[in-house]
């Protein structure tokens, strides 16, 4: 008979999947970690995704908001450094904003906003 996991034990579980879904892992990928560290079933595994799942959801509603603001102050001091070649970071070449940007795009058209 299996030992039933504490909820301190699923919890951490459930945050260790959460972890592998921030880089990207696949359901298969996350069924198999779970079986090879944790000896659980994929019933089981599915059910500590799904709770992962969950919590990806709510920071990614809390971070929206927060991405917006920050990514416009982002903007605000690149244009500012442009107009104010004195205050330029030289560390921080066009080239390195351009990619800044692709990156602002994408996480954009991700969160649903727009940017033309």
């Amino acid at each position: 008979m299996a030992v039933k996991t504490s909820e301190h034990e699923r919890i951490q579980r459930v945050h260790e999947i959460y972890r592998l879904l921030v880089r990207g892992a696949s359901r298969f990928r996350v069924i198999q970690f779970a079986s090879e560290n944790w000896s659980v079933s994929e019933r089981t595994a599915d059910a500590y995704l799904a709770d992962a799942r969950k919590l990806l959801d709510r920071e990614l509603e809390q971070a929206r908001p927060e991405w917006l603001t920050q990514s416009l102050c982002e903007i605000q001091e690149w244009k500012w450094q442009e107009l104010n070649p004195d205050d330029r970071d030289e560390r921080v070449t066009t080239q390195n904003r351009l990619a800044a940007l692709q990156f602002l795009r994408a996480q954009a058209s991700l969160l649903k906003f727009e940017m033309t």
